[in-house]
């Protein structure tokens, strides 16, 4: 990668095959689109990109797939590699919609067993409905944490982030450029700054 002083870094942490023009994709696995292979939660941009600071961090979908006790490290660590109003771009599944969906529809969201169940409830609360069975191959699949709009921006708060916004994105320009789990109803977005 060239290092210019007037290059902007944007990585999108998790980002799996989903490309957009301009971003750098890192993702623990090594598929087609992935840039850098590497673990969200070790993230040194020296090391994988040969500078210091990047502009923005992107994580979509990403956070619930570490346990909470890393949850203030990771965002610590994303804090301390972003440039100085830099921006954190975070997706995770909304809990506070998944309830409402539950109360709204048990039926639908809870009765496993039945031909219309919709798993957004299990893969948000509990991992437990997939068609696999977890291994050591497949461990990063599974969601450890949840989030609400107040726990997450405590959270960030709490970290140093200012200007913590929610926001929603219906289509692939509102979520700069990508077709992910950002753009689902159901998707808790929130915005910042270092």
């Amino acid at each position: 990668m060239k290092k210019s002083t007037d290059q902007v870094y944007k990585v999108n942490i998790g980002g799996a095959i989903n490309k957009s023009e301009g971003w750098i994709n890192l993702d623990i696995e090594r598929k087609t689109g992935v840039d850098i292979v590497g673990d969200g939660k070790f993230f040194r941009p020296y090391t994988v990109l040969g500078v210091s600071r990047v502009d923005v961090i992107r994580c979509s979908h990403v956070l619930e797939h570490f346990f909470p006790s890393e949850i203030p490290y990771i965002l610590k660590l994303y804090y301390k590699y972003l440039k100085e109003g830099g921006e954190l771009i975070i997706g995770v599944p909304d809990l506070d919609i998944v309830i409402k969906k539950i109360q709204d529809n048990s039926r639908k969201y809870l009765h496993f067993w039945e031909q219309n169940f919709d798993p957004i409830a299990f893969d948000c609360l509990y991992s437990a409905f997939y068609a696999f069975p977890i291994t050591n191959a497949n461990q990063h699949l599974k969601h450890y944490t949840v989030f609400n709009e107040l726990s997450l921006q405590s959270l960030l708060e709490s970290v140093g982030f200012k200007h913590v916004k929610r926001f929603r994105c219906k289509t692939m320009d509102e979520n700069h450029g990508f077709d992910d789990g950002m753009l689902s109803p159901s998707s808790l977005n929130m915005i910042c700054t270092k």
